[in-house]
């Protein structure tokens, strides 16, 4: 409810000549006793709401409502202040949001930017924390953009609109010249190549909290999303289960059960003669390691994964989806799996060391529309106290 109020406030202060200048006096008055009224609200919360991203929706509404109301100084030293406070706990130091949500990233540098734009229209000093805060987190959500301009669909995430990206990023006035292979603290690695794009998941989970997609991978073929996670419906909170679960990704899973709160370890990026290496494991499931590396070839000819599985003293089934996005048609013959991208580009799909089969799947990636879809499944048994090994490769045709 308090992020409710902030960005109800917020929006009323930033469209107000659009619906009030041309009211009457009387809903004038009345406008801006509610306004005074539910400000002082958002005010009293304030010592008890000092973290996370309700935090920064308050601070900025309070920026936003000092010339308005003609409120002094002391408010918006509070507001200032509760910015950093905030910042500091939802950013980490690589500039990746806590949240590890793309979406987030996205929110996160706008609300920053527009702390700094109310800052500079009321002739004060911006501190000098801001603009670095503004800086890193600006890279970050380059980072986290595919080729198709969109964001990854990772952690609770969607696509995000590439005009409104853009925007935020032009706002923010940071120019960024290379991309980094890797957001160490925040957990993810990027590997572009030619026209590709991959965006692979290597950080942690809180079971609390999160989705369970340790190792997922996204690859997008230009403007084509290919492989891709199933996404997160941003209107209906009942789907959130379902979507936060280890199946609904594109990485490994045991005996059809979501992985429990894991970090990922083992981190490495590494550029070889024919290309890059990304690699990662962790322990989510009790008694295992899951081991995956990631081939990107440097023309962006093919991808090639190699998933390991090192079992205890109990025996499990093994799962690797890939979830294909519905704009890519498939097309399954003789053991051999095609996909065909909206722009044209075909891709085989091979796999040694498990049953591939093709099922249904859903993507909800890009607004509240739900899309039926289609997943490549592998299974194979993992016998107690024997490595199981898979290697699989999608290549341009």
């Amino acid at each position: 409810a308090v992020g409710v109020t902030a960005r109800r406030l917020y929006h009323w202060l930033a469209f107000y000549s659009f619906f009030m200048d041309s009211a009457r006096t009387q809903d004038q008055q009345r406008f801006f006793s509610s306004l005074s009224r539910q400000l002082t609200h958002l005010r009293r919360l304030m010592p008890r709401q000092q973290m996370g991203l309700e935090g920064l929706l308050m601070a900025r509404t309070m920026l936003a409502a000092v010339p308005a109301l003609g409120l002094g100084g002391a408010v918006l030293s509070q507001a200032v202040t509760m910015m950093s406070g905030c910042a500091v706990h939802v950013l980490n130091n690589d500039g990746g949001v806590a949240t590890r949500s793309p979406t987030d990233q996205a929110l996160i540098l706008r609300l920053l930017v527009d702390c700094r734009r109310l800052l500079k229209q009321q002739r004060r000093d911006v501190p000098e924390e801001l603009e670095g805060w503004i800086t890193n987190t600006a890279k970050a959500l380059r980072f986290l953009r595919h080729a198709d301009r969109g964001l990854g669909v990772f952690n609770g995430g969607q696509e995000g609109g590439p005009a409104m990206l853009d925007h935020i990023m032009r706002q923010s006035g940071v120019n960024i010249r290379k991309i980094p292979g890797q957001l160490p603290d925040t957990g993810y690695m990027r590997v572009e190549a030619g026209k590709l794009s991959v965006l692979f998941d290597a950080g942690y989970h809180d079971a609390r909290a999160g989705h369970a997609g340790l190792l997922s991978f996204e690859m997008v073929d230009k403007n084509d999303r290919l492989i891709v996670n199933c996404g997160h419906h941003p209107m209906q909170p009942h789907w959130a289960p379902y979507m936060a679960m280890t199946a609904a990704h594109s990485t490994i899973g045991l005996d059809d059960c979501s992985h429990g709160h894991a970090a990922c370890v083992d981190q490495a990026l590494r550029k070889i003669s024919e290309g890059q290496m990304m690699q990662a494991s962790h322990t989510g499931y009790t008694g295992c390691r899951i081991i995956r590396k990631l081939f990107v070839q440097k023309q962006g000819q093919d991808v090639r994964g190699e998933d390991q599985i090192e079992t205890g003293d109990t025996s499990h089934r093994a799962t690797i989806r890939f979830h294909i996005h519905p704009d890519v048609g498939v097309l399954k013959q003789q053991g051999v799996i095609t996909l065909r991208a909206k722009g044209g580009a075909g891709w085989r799909v091979t796999c040694d060391g498990a049953d591939m089969t093709l099922e249904e799947s859903l993507y909800l990636g890009l607004g509240a529309q739900r899309r039926s879809s289609q997943q490549i499944v592998l299974t194979a048994p993992c016998d107690a106290g024997m490595p199981k090994q898979v290697n699989w490769a999608i290549c341009r045709l």
